[in-house]
């Protein structure tokens, strides 16, 4: 399975692509974060597959996981994720 998402953020075009496979029963995933030149086509990567990329696209975004699947994704059966919060963190979000 491969997905790749562009965006933008503050002028800034990013890409973000994530691997994930078997081999020999093994797990295999890869995260690739960086940046596109657009007058290139070309990008430029920061730290392949390294385990704080995901903390960078959070911060890059201002969003985290709990923000995002509650306001702009709706997982299967859990619709009404962000009713059972309290509103303290319903505010939050």
């Amino acid at each position: 399975m491969m997905v790749t998402l562009d965006f933008k953020c503050q002028d800034t075009v990013y890409r973000v692509k994530r691997e994930y496979a078997t081999h020999q029963g093994k797990a295999i995933s890869h995260l690739d974060f960086g940046i596109i030149n657009p007058q290139h086509k070309c990008i430029r990567r920061l730290r392949k597959n390294d385990p704080s990329n995901t903390r960078k696209i959070n911060t890059c975004l201002g969003l985290d996981y709990d923000s995002f699947i509650n306001s702009a994704f709706l997982r299967q059966g859990q619709s009404n994720e962000f009713s059972k919060k309290s509103s303290h963190e319903r505010k939050e979000v």
